[in-house]
């Protein structure tokens, strides 16, 4: 365990706004959250819990303490003919799991490539893309529970996963260490995804065609966090009622939707925006991506206020044209 103060946060988090952590603490293995849980009294109150901040906007000048997953590794923990197991650290970047699940020809993963996230963030999150969700390989998750002060093992039926949801979300006194998925070893592709659809038609592309394909299109969509700062998609695609879609279909005939399950649809959030006369928008520092209207970006010294300030410009606009309610994706500090 490493303790540092007044650490900047700007390169902590890929939205790179300029924030400082009083206290920034590195975990570098389980038993450095029994220690921390000794030192600290009900901290997960006073903590924020970040991975490869990919998934926060932070709108603060400053946060009091700040708590870093660094535990990093991948192994596999069980297999037979069929099927493999594979355990990640909480701190393991989760495209370096994806990359070396394809590379080992074990299918899954390969849809949600290129995601800028840690492993810890992805049940939390239930990360996706592509028709792909975390929860569709969930096995077991295991975390420190600071109320408790034990650690605890958690399945997915555990954690009512849905749309960019898990109850995870509303356990701040989990920090969660690791994290297992179940994959297959005999070919299931999903190309449910139009683009994949399209580039493959009637193929079957190999793991890492699929993986290749993936990174290409996020390439094209999603600007590099390096370059240009973002989290990705910045707001969720609004679910809607069969009933609700009707009377949106009617007023909008081009609206774009995609089925969800039996009796809901989303609504393409980037369509929305885009129609409301978003994309490429900027104001100052902060702006839309002029490559996907679903992306907030910092073109360089925007605030996450300035982020937050527009965010919420979108989404009155948005409610005042379509009378439909978006969502942030990114958790906001």
């Amino acid at each position: 365990m490493k303790i540092k103060n007044n650490v900047s946060l700007r390169d902590k988090h890929t939205f790179h706004c300029e924030c400082y952590a009083e206290t920034f603490i590195e975990i570098d293995e389980e038993d450095d959250l029994i220690l921390l849980d000794r030192n600290f009294s009900e901290i997960y109150q006073k903590a924020f819990f970040i991975g490869e901040g990919s998934d926060i906007l932070i709108t603060k000048n400053s946060l009091p303490l700040v708590i870093h997953c660094n535990i990093n590794f991948i192994k596999i923990v069980e297999e037979d003919l069929n099927k493999v197991i594979v355990c990640a650290g909480g701190g393991t970047k989760w495209d370096d799991l994806v990359d070396y699940c394809v590379n080992n020809n074990w299918w899954g993963v390969e849809n949600l490539s290129g995601i800028p996230s840690s492993c810890a963030v992805a049940p939390i999150q239930n990360i996706g893309a592509y028709g792909v969700e975390f929860a569709d390989v969930a096995y077991r998750i295991y975390g420190y529970n600071f109320k408790t002060h034990k650690f605890e093992i958690f399945t997915p039926n555990d954690l009512s996963f849905s749309y960019r949801k898990s109850k995870l979300q509303q356990m701040p006194e989990i920090f969660v260490t690791k994290i297992e998925i179940l994959l297959n070893k005999n070919p299931q592709p999903n190309l449910s995804y139009k683009d994949l659809k399209n580039k493959f038609q009637d193929k079957n592309p190999s793991l890492q065609e699929i993986r290749n394909t993936v990174l290409e299109i996020r390439d094209n969509k999603i600007p590099q966090p390096d370059k240009i700062g973002n989290a990705g998609s910045f707001f969720k695609n609004p679910i809607c009622s069969k009933n609700e879609l009707e009377i949106l279909t009617k007023k909008f005939p081009d609206i774009c939707f995609f089925k969800y399950s039996d009796d809901k649809f989303k609504i393409s959030a980037a369509w929305l925006i885009e129609k409301a006369g978003w994309k490429g928008y900027r104001e100052g520092d902060a702006g839309v991506s002029t490559s996907h209207s679903l992306i907030l970006v910092n073109y360089g010294n925007a605030t996450g206020q300035d982020i937050l300030n527009l965010a919420n410009k979108i989404i009155d606009s948005v409610k005042n044209i379509f009378d439909v309610k978006l969502e942030p994706e990114v958790k906001i500090l």
